[in-house]
């Protein structure tokens, strides 16, 4: 998706439970220490998550709605999963994110 963004798609998360062990094996995988030329670092992780519900017609949607999630997730402090849900995000918000998400794409090309 980008320089350090992906998409994950996780046909076999039939419930929640299975859902959430695979993003926490995801997590816990990503965020630990690594060291390069005798410099520690650690990396972290911010992941958006969308369930495939019948309201989606478009792959596009889902990916919008956790890019939005995502960013969510960054910008409560990062290192964190946030699920999408309607609830969370008012329609006016998906719109208005929907729309820097499209500009930011744009700048791109």
């Amino acid at each position: 998706m980008g320089g350090d963004e992906f998409a994950i798609l996780l046909e076999a998360a039939s419930t929640s439970d299975n859902m959430n062990a695979i993003l926490d094996r995801i997590m816990d995988n990503v965020i630990v220490p690594h060291e390069t030329n005798g410099i520690s670092f650690e990396s972290g992780t911010s992941i958006g998550v969308v369930m495939n519900v019948p309201a989606y017609d478009r792959i596009d949607d889902i990916l919008r709605d956790a890019d939005i999630a995502m960013y969510r997730a960054k910008a409560s402090g990062g290192n964190r999963i946030q699920l999408f849900s309607c609830e969370i995000f008012p329609q006016s918000e998906n719109r208005a994110s929907s729309e820097v998400l499209q500009l930011r794409a744009d700048l791109k090309s």
